[in-house]
C-alpha cells in the first residue's frame, strides 16, 4: 500500500486509489499471508509486531480517507474508512477465491474490473464527503 501510494500523483483521490491497488496486489501476490493476517486463531497468538502493523496500516487508510474528505464530520470519515476497507478487502478476497474469474476471464480484463471497482470506491467516498 505504501509503495503504491508513494508512486501515485500526490492528490488524495489518487493516493487512496493507489492504496487500494496495493492492498489487492499484496493479497493476490501473498494469498497465504493475507489469509493468515485475518485468521481469528492466528490473531489469538497476540503478536505485538503484527498488531502494531495492522494498526499502522489502518491508520494510513484513515488518514487517506480524511485527506479526501477533510470537510466531512468525523462519523462520516470513520464510516467511509470502514467502507473503503470492507470494499477493498472484499474485492481482494473475491479475487483470491477465484470468484471474479468465472469462465476464464483474461487477466487484463480482471485487472480492469478491479480498477473500476476501486475507482467506484474512491468516487463514493468523495461524494459522501460532499454530501454533508
Amino acid at each position: 500500500m505504501d509503495a503504491q501510494a508513494r508512486a501515485a500523483p500526490q492528490n488524495p483521490a489518487a493516493r487512496l486509489l493507489a492504496m487500494g491497488r496495493g492492498y489487492v496486489g499484496f493479497a493476490t501476490a501473498n494469498g497465504a499471508v493475507f489469509g493468515l493476517m485475518f485468521n481469528r486463531e492466528a490473531r489469538a497468538l497476540h503478536s505485538e509486531k503484527l498488531a502494531r502493523a495492522g494498526r499502522e496500516a489502518h491508520g494510513r487508510l484513515v488518514t487517506a480517507v480524511e485527506a479526501l474528505i477533510p470537510g466531512a464530520d468525523p462519523l462520516t470519515q470513520a464510516a467511509m474508512a470502514d467502507f473503503a476497507w470492507a470494499s477493498v478487502h472484499g474485492l481482494a478476497t473475491l479475487v483470491l477465491q477465484g470468484q471474479l474469474d468465472r469462465g476464464g476471464t483474461a487477466a487484463r480484463l480482471l485487472k480492469r474490473r478491479q480498477e473500476i471497482v476501486l475507482t467506484a470506491v474512491v468516487d463514493t467516498i468523495a461524494r459522501a464527503g460532499r454530501a454533508r
